[in-house]
Order: structure tokens, then sequence, then C-alpha cells
């Protein structure tokens, strides 16, 4: 295998190492997108929750 051949090879191997890390950042965006969505909504179901006890909790104690 000559010098050519070689750098090609290894060439070869770290842009496909290039384009896997590439793919997966793009799958840790969308990670990062559902778990913020997710926590908004819990967030939102929290205040809810806390407005309807807090509610229920002044008309039982007057």
């Amino acid at each position: 295998m000559t010098l050519g051949d070689e750098v090609m090879v290894r060439l070869a191997v770290i842009e496909s190492k290039l384009d896997a890390a590439l793919s997966s950042d793009a799958d840790h965006e969308q990670r990062l997108r559902r778990i913020e969505a997710t926590l908004w909504k819990a967030v939102g179901a929290a205040s809810v929750a806390g407005g309807g006890l807090a509610a229920l909790a002044q008309s039982l104690l007057g």
C-alpha cells in the first residue's frame, strides 16, 4: 500500500466518523426539544393542579 492509498483510507475513515457525529448531533437536538416540551407540559399541569387545590382549600376553609 502506498502512502497516498493509506492517506485516502484514513481520510475515508475520518469522513465516515464525521458523518456519524453530525447525524447524532441532530438526534441530540430532537431529544432536548422533546424533553423541554415535556417539562413545560408538566409545569402547566402543576400550575393548574395547584390553582385547583388552592381554590378547593379556600372554599373548604372559608
